[in-house]
């Protein structure tokens, strides 16, 4: 889905600066990429439950191999 595309620093603005995962998900509903009503509380706050699972498990920085994996291969799917 980012495919690198994305900075990690941007990401993880994105994440803890304000909650943009609400918007990115009804741009996905929008394009028909999700269904709206398999978007619960939970999937919102998944991705960046990950991020901070990572950071507390690891103390280093998430890197943005990490942050892809997280959506290509955990979130989008």
């Amino acid at each position: 889905m980012f495919g690198g595309k994305v900075g990690v620093n941007g990401l993880l603005q994105a994440f803890w600066g304000h909650n943009a995962m609400p918007i990115v998900l009804n741009r996905a509903v929008e394009r028909g990429e999700i269904r709206q009503e398999k978007i619960t509380p939970r999937i919102t706050r998944l991705p960046a439950d990950l991020v901070r699972h990572e950071v507390l498990m690891t103390y280093e920085p998430v890197s943005q191999d990490t942050i892809v994996e997280i959506v290509d291969e955990i979130f989008y799917p």
